[in-house]
């Protein structure tokens, strides 16, 4: 039946081909389905100055300069301060940072924000199964209550619409976490709060190649730190201008890690039994003859 060599060579790689394709498929659906999905989804984005949260209240006002020096600090600019049980936390208004024709925080939405995130459901419809308190008033999932803010990088205040803003692996990113009584019972340490770089939220999700070989100490130390600190990440994305975010972040790409070998193993498979049908098809082709 395939008596010339093109349509042999053409049995032979469909032979390998067909087998490393089907044990290839079966591979990454399984990887796929046993993959470790971990996410932060965003449940609320508080824009009321005045609300209430677990049943505590938290209030936004806006300080200006003069109280801020009066109070002792040498403040150069407004801030927004946050109230809550008994603590309060600064965020310093940056040039041009208030939107005059928006209303209740929206007015700071280019750099400044707060929400309530879940950690680590895998579905919408299993957060919202689980987004009801029991009896004591809790919750079977971990919401958070945080603010985030973005800065120009150190040392550009006064550039922010130049150098300061293409220098985007140094911008400075402000956090806070607001605890609820049934967290942190001590109110002293009701407000937790970091500082972080671009460069250090990005690595949170997915490092960059330069990041991991040039600054690997920017790296989370373990996997229980990254999942700890990752909804940091998913706040920055709110405060910053989808333009500016590294655009190979996406839920693609923990599909591709996930996947690992066995889709580059599939696409040669797929692309040899391609080359193998067309070596059988060429070889039927039947030749015109001439006749002198």
């Amino acid at each position: 039946m395939f008596r010339s060599r093109t349509a042999r060579v053409g049995l032979i790689l469909a032979l390998l081909a067909v087998p490393g394709l089907i044990y290839s498929f079966i591979a990454l659906t399984q990887r796929l389905a046993e993959r470790n999905i971990y996410l932060v989804r965003l449940v609320d984005n508080i824009l009321e100055p005045t609300f209430e949260y677990q049943g505590y209240l938290a209030t936004v006002e806006h300080i200006t300069v003069e109280q801020l020096r009066t109070e002792g600090t040498p403040a150069r600019s407004d801030a927004l301060r946050i109230n809550w049980r008994g603590q309060s936390a600064d965020f310093t208004i940056p040039q041009n940072g208030i939107l005059q024709h928006e209303h209740g925080l929206n007015k700071y939405r280019r750099w400044f924000g707060m929400f309530v995130f879940v950690d680590g459901e895998e579905s919408e419809e299993l957060l919202r199964s689980k987004w009801t308190p029991d009896e004591q008033g809790t919750y079977p999932v971990k919401p958070r209550l945080v603010v985030a803010a973005r800065y120009t990088a150190d040392g550009y205040e006064d550039q922010a619409e130049t150098w300061g803003a293409v220098r985007r692996r140094e911008w400075v990113y402000r956090f806070a976490q607001l605890h609820p009584e049934s967290e942190q019972p001590d109110p002293e340490r009701a407000i937790s709060r970091w500082t972080k770089n671009y460069e250090q939220l990005d690595s949170l999700h997915a490092p960059s190649t330069y990041t991991v070989k040039y600054r690997p100490h920017l790296l989370p130390e373990s996997e229980e730190d990254r999942r700890e600190n990752l909804w940091m990440y998913y706040a920055m994305i709110e405060v910053t201008p989808a333009s500016d975010i590294r655009g190979r972040n996406k839920s693609t790409e923990e599909v591709i890690r996930a996947m690992g070998w066995t889709w580059p193993l599939a696409v040669a498979s797929t692309l040899t039994l391609a080359l193998a049908l067309a070596l059988i098809a060429a070889s039927r082709v039947t030749r015109p003859r001439f006749i002198e």
